[in-house]
């Protein structure tokens, strides 16, 4: 995917000029962007100079958001979503794995992992929010965070009021 100036979809991705009609390009061709996705992921996607494009802060961020967006259709991409929310530092690793539901065990032990982390209080929130509107309160792996660090506590409470007040 190549513009009228020659620009690659992973450089357009890559510059705050230009990622925004990217993200709109990919989300309009649908699952077929999963592939441009999964090369930035795997690390697959490489610039001139042999730098993968997943090290590029943005085009990482902006991959994540295409995910949240393309909801279930991007499922495929749930093993690379995890090693992000892993990473603990994008919150929107943890949205889109809002619409992968049912999640792989890996993942909800993953997101159960950001529970109260220190480092990202968005992240923790994010991942706390995932669990609770995706049914995984009694998982184990959640279980074992509130039991062991108190402040997931504290992002559990809010997870389970944001959850209440949106039903409401």
């Amino acid at each position: 995917m190549v513009d009228s100036k020659g620009k690659s979809v992973y450089e357009r991705l890559s510059h705050p000029s230009s990622m925004m009609d990217a993200e709109m390009e990919l989300l309009v061709t649908g699952v077929d962007a999963l592939p441009v996705l999964e090369s930035i992921f795997s690390g697959d996607a490489k610039n001139l100079f042999g730098m993968p494009y997943k090290e590029f802060g943005l085009a990482r961020q902006c991959a994540l958001e295409i995910a949240v967006r393309m909801g279930s259709s991007a499922k495929l991409l749930e093993v690379y979503i995890r090693d992000e929310v892993l990473r603990g530092v994008q919150p929107a690793a943890a949205r889109a794995m809002r619409g992968f539901a049912p999640l792989e065990d890996a993942s909800v032990i993953a997101l159960a992992k950001n529970v109260g982390r220190s480092g990202s209080l968005d992240v923790s929130l994010e991942s706390a929010l995932t669990l609770v509107r995706l049914g995984y309160a009694d998982h184990p792996a959640v279980l074992h965070q509130l039991s062991e660090l108190p402040s997931a506590q504290s992002a559990w409470d809010w997870a389970l009021s944001s959850t209440s007040r949106s039903r409401s």
